[in-house]
């Protein structure tokens, strides 16, 4: 069985106030987001690779054409 938290792990309950409240503001413009949008504007591609396979070299040369929108992960 799992203890309760450490204290530096507590939850700190003005934050979690605020947070709600954040949530509370942004959540209405989030929905009429998600409500407009239907589909992409433009097919999109994943290039996936494991290490070593190219796969960063053929993004890169995507990239490079300019027929492509490259996005990384953040």
């Amino acid at each position: 069985m799992l203890a309760g938290r450490t204290k530096s792990f507590q939850r700190i309950d003005n934050l979690e106030e605020s947070l709600k409240k954040i949530n509370g503001i942004l959540y209405p413009a989030e929905q009429e987001q998600i409500e407009k949008f239907k589909e992409p504007k433009y097919p999109v591609i994943f290039v996936v690779g494991c290490l070593r396979s190219g796969s960063t070299l053929m993004m890169q040369w995507l990239a490079r054409s300019g027929i492509f929108f490259i996005t990384l992960p953040i």
